[in-house]
């Protein structure tokens, strides 16, 4: 519940940081002067890297938590103890 509802709050902020980089490094990606070949294949693979970095964020790191939670509670029903239980989680103090 807690993956769920970290990835619904935080998607909105996570998705337009990503996507105002990448729209910020379009028009370089397809600038078409010769001279400017070193600066254009480094926009392309910043913008990639921003692209794959939003997947890894929002999906594969989540999913790899919640999978990894369920292999520790399966070892310990397999060891006949009781997993930990869950703590609620505070709330953030704001400065």
């Amino acid at each position: 519940d807690a993956a769920r509802a970290a990835g619904t709050s935080r998607f909105r902020a996570i998705f337009l940081t990503n996507l105002t980089t990448f729209a910020g490094l379009v028009p370089i990606i397809f600038q078409g002067t010769l001279s400017e070949n070193f600066l254009n294949q480094m926009s392309i693979s910043i913008a990639f890297g921003v692209m794959f970095s939003f997947t890894v964020t929002l999906f594969l790191v989540p999913i790899n938590y919640l999978v990894l939670d369920d292999i520790s509670r399966l070892i310990a029903r397999l060891r006949g103890t009781s997993p930990a239980p869950h703590q609620p989680a505070s709330p953030a103090s704001t400065v």
